[in-house]
């Protein structure tokens, strides 16, 4: 958890502005609160409050300094979650503001110049996998780095100091937690480009998991200085223990990296025209509910999602094909892309139709079965696109690793 302390500024609209100290607090499953003093003996408090327990939810911006540095917060979008009061006999009666924060956290600590040359640390959540170089921190060598090329750009993944520990609750509680830093140096100028791409390969690392790998926070360095620190409350989800479709840890030859290298230029390319975030954000979502029938319609919904973009893709390639229909368009999509599949493969969509109108499976059905089936489907679907065929990935249907076809 990060710390931080200050004299603040809250803005709401149609109030005013109410300036005290503050505390904010940020876990590290992302979420962030701050505790504002606040007093209540002045009108314009009275209209706050008056104000919260009328709409409940009031929102506002904060902007602080930082206790022993010259750095500053900004928060564009805080909601007051409640007022908390403190009696201690003896001291004087204080009220603490409790804001809840949704939006981006920056802290500025110094000014940093468009052609500075910066390494960015971007804080991971929920990433597991097993270093293929070794670090020494003191006297303590640890195997627990990774390194990829990509396009130009090279990215390490590097385990935190406590990774090991911080896994172990992760399958002990199913929470969300940071285990893991990106880093990738360039020019400050590039960041916005940097965090695009950043993104895109963290939507990858969370197909190849099956878990959700977000960015919770991003710090960034001049010459090993801390100048900025992005801290982002925003998307965060519960780790699952779900086999990975791509093996991040060191067996056989770095198919992770392999992975990254053939998967990148290929998601880039149809990213937009076939909505790929989008459908693998399904494709994870799939593989976290408890209620399989919940699990396979949402796996069905991933090839529904990704066949909705069919009619523009061969439109723009001035195609025409038979999208009439669930089994056309599927087949349309498998042979565009060259995905092999079997005929009976398609018995998915009478499955899920059975879900949609009864809400359970089939008597004769083993739901487990064809739920590992239709996600192996879509694994082949997704791994074909991505330029991936020939290589190493886990068949979820046979529960082995083989090579994809």
């Amino acid at each position: 958890m990060r710390e931080y302390s200050g004299n603040g500024i809250l803005k709401v609209d149609e109030v005013g502005s109410f300036e005290s100290r503050y505390v904010l607090r940020f876990q590290n499953d992302g979420k962030a609160v701050i505790d504002f003093d606040f007093s209540i003996f002045n009108p314009q408090s009275h209209v706050l409050v008056n104000k919260f327990n009328d709409e409940k939810i009031i929102v506002g911006n904060f902007n602080g300094k930082l206790d022993n540095s010259s750095g500053t917060l900004e928060i564009s979008k805080v909601v007051i979650g409640g007022f908390h009061s403190n009696f201690e006999y003896g001291k004087p009666f204080k009220e603490t503001l409790i804001l809840q924060v949704f939006d981006l956290i920056l802290l500025k600590f110094s000014v940093i110049d468009r052609d500075e040359d910066v390494e960015i640390k971007y804080g991971l959540s929920n990433f597991e996998f097993f270093g293929n170089f070794i670090t020494k921190k003191g006297n303590e060598f640890k195997r627990n780095l990774r390194k990829v090329n990509i396009e130009g750009d090279e990215i390490s993944f590097i385990q935190i100091d406590d990774y090991e520990e911080v896994i172990k609750s992760l399958k002990e509680r199913l929470n969300a937690q940071v285990t893991s830093e990106l880093i990738i140096k360039n020019k400050y100028n590039y960041l916005k480009m940097i965090d695009k791409k950043v993104h895109d390969i963290l939507t990858l690392c969370s197909f190849a998991m099956g878990n959700f790998v977000t960015d919770i926070y991003q710090d960034i360095y001049v010459n090993g200085e801390l100048r900025e620190s992005i801290l982002k409350p925003l998307k965060t989800h519960p780790f699952n223990t779900r086999i990975s479709v791509i093996d991040t840890w060191i067996t056989g030859d770095n198919e992770f990296e392999q992975f990254l290298i053939l998967s990148y230029p290929q998601y880039i390319k149809y990213k937009e025209i076939l909505g790929l975030d989008i459908v693998i954000e399904y494709y994870i979502t799939s593989k976290r509910n408890a209620l399989m029938e919940i699990n396979y319609l949402l796996g069905s919904i991933t090839f529904e999602c990704l066949e909705s973009y069919l009619s523009e893709y061969f439109k723009s390639k001035n195609v025409t094909k038979n999208l009439n229909g669930f089994k056309n368009k599927t087949r349309s999509l498998f042979e565009e892309f060259g995905i092999t599949y079997d005929e009976n493969e398609l018995k998915f969509i009478k499955i899920r139709d059975k879900i949609v109108h009864t809400g359970r499976f089939p008597d004769y059905q083993n739901s487990v079965n064809d739920y590992n089936k239709l996600i192996n489907l879509i694994d082949r679907t997704l791994l074909t696109i991505f330029n991936y065929k020939e290589k190493p990935y886990h068949n979820m249907k046979t529960n082995k690793k083989e090579i994809l076809n």
